[in-house]
């Protein structure tokens, strides 16, 4: 990790409250946007690929996507399959919802490039897991226009 800056490692280490480490750093609104929340062979499963954004949005009334996360979620709480099906909460609020802290298992962090601009991005993968759900998820985060001025 030492060739990460200190807020790339706060950012790298949040365990499931990215979107809360980001409101609170830039004091503003952190959005999640769900993209696709899809059960694995069909209707009765218990995982889920799941894909959301995350928008900052600024006081100057712009929003900027700053991440996508992907992730495998497997559920063993029957009563958390309609909040993951839908798709309308992120990772980080399903454990407070179920008043739980995940244990946070860290497992790979780098440097690369994303998209037709060539956007430089730090990524990461890291599993969640407690009695009730287990995720392993995979972010990419474009720090570069996170950190310019919203102006």
């Amino acid at each position: 990790m030492n060739n990460f800056e200190p807020f790339e490692r706060v950012m790298l280490t949040a365990n499931g409250t990215l979107q809360v480490v980001v409101s609170s750093y830039f004091n503003t609104v952190v959005r999640v946007v769900p993209v696709c929340s899809v059960p694995r062979g069909g209707a009765q499963s218990n995982v889920y690929d799941r894909e959301v954004q995350l928008w900052v949005d600024w006081d100057n009334g712009r929003s900027q996507q700053f991440a996508v996360c992907r992730s495998t979620v497997v559920v063993s709480d029957p009563v958390l399959q309609g909040d993951v099906q839908q798709g309308t909460i992120g990772i980080g609020q399903i454990f407070e919802h179920i008043r739980q802290k995940p244990k946070f298992q860290f497992q790979a962090a780098g440097r690369g490039r994303t998209d037709l601009e060539g956007k430089q991005v730090v990524t990461r993968q890291y599993r969640l897991e407690c009695s009730a759900i287990t995720c392993h998820i995979y972010e990419q985060i474009w720090l570069q226009d996170l950190l310019v001025s919203p102006s």
